[in-house]
């Protein structure tokens, strides 16, 4: 497999066709609830000493932020809320990622696309990968299924047999003890589970958008390729996460000034023996909002760069004996 030559056409079609920055701005849908939730979560967290320690009642701070986060309204307003947003963000993250695969692939061939063209191949391509992503995923969520079974129903049975008359604790301690163990086995099964799954994911993908293939044979000539090419796959993640690391360096660099100036303008009364006044405390916040915004850029490019790396790899697959 041609290695340097895969990362330069991947290179390429990124600086002469910028709709795949477009398209790839689906990819980073989750980062924006994230930033957000984080941005008001920081501020209300730092803000939460200040407001404690100069109230005259502290607990008339603390008594309305319990009461209205036991709320059942807001518990299940808030499942709800946050099941749509991780419903809405995997399915947008997986249109773009399908709008990607497949135009990376005409662009290496000379085609031109439009963004219609490609959310539009993207969307026909959706239901295929939500089905390829429920049979895969499936022995993954067995495992997990079962570890939760044994925890929470060893729980519930050791809390049953307690309150019974004459129940003694060290009765047990050998089903802890197995218990224990297979929780412990399950997460060890689940390692190479999750490898294979997100492996097979990436090819499988592939296969389908590129090979116009339906479910189940993506998932079998994923397996394929993934036997026939393990090495070179753990050579392209190995020069993917070098690229990666590159651009976190690179980064760091360039957001070291604004990390280490906010940290000095906030940590300044602390250093003082004093919390810092809350209008510092929002102007911290925004500084972080500020460098993650920063991040969005090198991620983009990054997300984007690593899908064409991996179109470009599995057309070079194709042609391989």
């Amino acid at each position: 497999m041609d290695y340097p030559g895969v990362f330069k056409r991947s290179g390429r079609l990124l600086r002469q066709h910028k709709l795949l920055w477009v398209v790839g701005l689906l990819l980073m849908i989750g980062s924006l609830p994230t930033m957000i939730g984080g941005h008001l979560y920081l501020q209300a967290f730092l803000t939460l000493p200040s407001r404690i320690i100069n109230a005259a009642n502290p607990q008339q701070v603390l008594d309305p932020i319990f009461e209205f986060i036991y709320q059942p309204g807001v518990l299940i307003g808030g499942t709800v809320a946050i099941f749509v947003i991780f419903t809405v963000v995997w399915m947008a993250s997986t249109i773009g990622e399908a709008a990607l695969i497949w135009a990376v692939a005409g662009y290496d061939d000379g085609r031109s696309h439009s963004l219609r063209e490609m959310l539009s191949t993207g969307t026909g391509l959706l239901a295929r990968f939500i089905a390829i992503d429920t049979v895969i995923f499936l022995p993954l969520f067995l495992i997990f299924l079962v570890q939760l079974l044994i925890v929470g129903g060893g729980l519930i049975a050791a809390i049953i047999y307690l309150i019974q008359p004459g129940a003694v604790l060290e009765n047990l301690i050998p089903v802890a003890v197995i218990a224990g163990l297979a929780v412990v086995v399950l997460l060890a099964l689940a390692v190479p589970v999750a490898i294979v799954t997100f492996l097979i994911r990436l090819i499988a993908f592939r296969s389908a958008a590129l090979e116009d293939l339906p479910t189940r044979p993506s998932i079998r000539r994923a397996w394929q390729v993934i036997r026939r090419k393990i090495w070179d796959i753990i050579v392209v993640f190995l020069l993917l996460y070098a690229v990666n690391y590159g651009i976190g360096i690179l980064t760091s660099f360039l957001v070291a000034p604004f990390s280490i100036g906010g940290f000095i303008f906030f940590a300044g009364p602390i250093m003082q023996g004093q919390l810092p006044p809350e209008a510092r405390i929002n102007a911290f916040s925004l500084l972080i909002a500020l460098v993650s915004l920063i991040n969005v850029i090198p991620t983009l490019f990054y997300r984007v760069f690593y899908s064409a790396v991996w179109t470009l790899a599995y057309r070079e697959w194709q042609h391989e004996p």
